[in-house]
């Protein structure tokens, strides 16, 4: 979890930064603090407008990367204060369905290793079942959801959340990571969903890096 403390650390950090890096290229974007979480979202919009005031001590030229709490999540930009910096691009983080984009992964809680083959879109025939160690879990929950969750519609549904901030607020948003697990996922399905995804931010016009 984000350590409350790290205010402190950001405003040396990027003093430092914003002094080194202030007459380069328009080129260097500048990003906080990556998938801030374990903290509330009125601390740590705090902090970041402290930090974003650090960077502006030294340097009013380049644009500052600025996320909401809940790792960088698209649920937690609404959340974000209404800072008054024009420079702020938002950034948004998207692996929905958390089953499909993590399965195979080590570092959840539970592990979800034994999770394999989940597919996208959803088709009933090739749901794999419920690990033995997932079951009575949140992932189940998911798993048990995912008729409604692993569709496309869903997907754009759940996107529109960061279109609409970008909307309501007139602010520039991309969306700073995006992607699929690799080891227990097919090609064809990771395919199928960069697809949807990618399709559909870029036809509302948000930039996207990838994560892979």
């Amino acid at each position: 979890a984000t350590d409350p403390a790290v205010g402190t650390i950001l405003v040396k950090v990027w003093t430092q930064m914003a002094d080194h890096f202030k007459d380069r290229s328009d080129l260097v974007y500048y990003e906080i603090l990556n998938e801030p979480h374990g903290i509330s979202d009125d601390l740590w919009g705090s902090i970041q407008q402290t930090a974003i005031d650090a960077v502006r001590s030294k340097d009013t030229k380049h644009f500052i990367i600025v996320g909401g709490a809940g790792w960088n999540s698209y649920n937690n930009l609404n959340n974000l204060p209404l800072y008054s910096d024009t420079k702020l691009l938002y950034t948004f983080h998207f692996y929905d369905p958390f089953i499909l984009t993590h399965q195979g992964a080590s570092w959840t809680d539970p592990s979800m290793v034994p999770l394999a083959g989940v597919p996208f879109p959803y088709v009933a025939s090739s749901m794999p079942a419920v690990p033995a160690s997932l079951k009575g879990t949140w992932v189940e929950s998911l798993m048990n959801n995912y008729a409604a969750d692993g569709t496309v519609a869903k997907v754009k549904q759940q996107l529109d959340i960061a279109i609409n901030f970008r909307n309501q607020r007139n602010v520039p948003v991309f969306c700073g990571e995006f992607g699929v697990y690799i080891p227990n996922s097919s090609p064809t399905d990771r395919v199928n969903w960069y697809k949807a995804v990618g399709d559909y931010l870029e036809e509302k016009e948000i930039p996207w890096t990838m994560w892979d």
